[in-house]
């Protein structure tokens, strides 16, 4: 029985990725002990620990934009612009239990505290507020109060926290956002779902409206500059970390791979991630 312990990054839809890799890991024999994770990759990983993994795949191979739209509640008097309350109830329906403990392996998440400017790892406790905490992107999402602090995504201080799991077991990391190129992938994996332009054509165009932008400015948009800035901010956190606690297989996701909103690739992801751990791990 090959034991070890999995570390999962942020990099927003590029962590669908993740659960290629945890099929292709499970497929292989290969349990998965320890889970640990960051904004994407605490999603994941919750409700991978779980037991809800294949549900959440199920219901990411069938988003459509009507979907993607429907768990969008706009607000512009907050500090976020999207209130989550939507997409929490929806992530409730893949996290059948309500505390860290009661999880069937054994799971830890990070988020940022915000005035504190150091992390919060998440072991135990209230769980959909640790993951709602580790994926509270600044500006997308009101950051979450918790006691008399404020917790936004832990991506901010440590995108992938290797420092936290258990060293005596084989360490998998896979990070979702890595500056490499797409020619690690084959050409078939990059191929677009069906209708996806079409797609993202409906969700772009309801954005831009909320967003008061119009089609034909060539000045990047909200969401283009929110990209460039949050990988420009973890990408850095997130080599030091693997620099100082080298894991024994690191699988990298490239960042070109997909936008960080950009759900409607995940049978792409999905497969990335298969493809990547097979090439990464015997």
């Amino acid at each position: 029985m090959k034991k070890i312990s999995l570390i999962l990054s942020g990099g927003g839809a590029r962590g669908i990725a993740h659960i290629g890799v945890i099929n292709y890991l499970e497929s292989k024999g290969y349990v998965i002990e320890n889970v640990a994770g960051t904004s994407m990759g605490a999603i994941v990983g919750a409700i991978y620990s779980a037991g809800k993994l294949k549900e959440f795949e199920n219901f990411l191979l069938n988003l459509d934009a009507k979907t993607i739209i429907k768990l969008l509640d706009f607000s512009l008097n907050r500090p976020g612009i999207i209130e989550g309350k939507k997409i929490l109830k929806k992530l409730k329906e893949f996290l059948p239990v309500d505390s860290i403990e009661k999880l069937n392996k054994n799971f830890l998440c990070i988020a940022t505290d915000l005035y504190n400017q150091k992390e919060l790892v998440w072991k135990s406790g209230d769980l959909l507020t640790a993951v709602h905490s580790s994926f509270a992107i600044p500006f997308v999402f009101d950051p979450v109060q918790f006691q008399e602090k404020f917790l936004v995504d832990g991506g901010v201080v440590n995108n992938i926290p290797l420092n936290h799991i258990n060293c005596e077991l084989m360490t998998v990391a896979v990070c979702a956002n890595a500056s490499i190129g797409m020619d690690i992938l084959p050409p078939d994996i990059l191929q677009p779902q069906k209708k996806y332009k079409e797609k993202k054509s409906i969700i772009e165009t309801y954005l831009n409206k909320f967003l008061k932008k119009k089609k034909d400015e060539k000045s990047p948009g909200y969401y283009d500059i929110l990209d460039q800035t949050l990988h420009l901010m973890i990408e850095q956190n997130s080599k030091n970390i693997i620099n100082n606690y080298p894991p024994d297989y690191l699988i990298e996701i490239p960042r070109k791979i997909a936008g960080t909103f950009d759900f409607l690739k995940a049978r792409q992801l999905i497969k990335a991630g298969e493809y990547l751990a097979e090439k990464a791990i015997p």
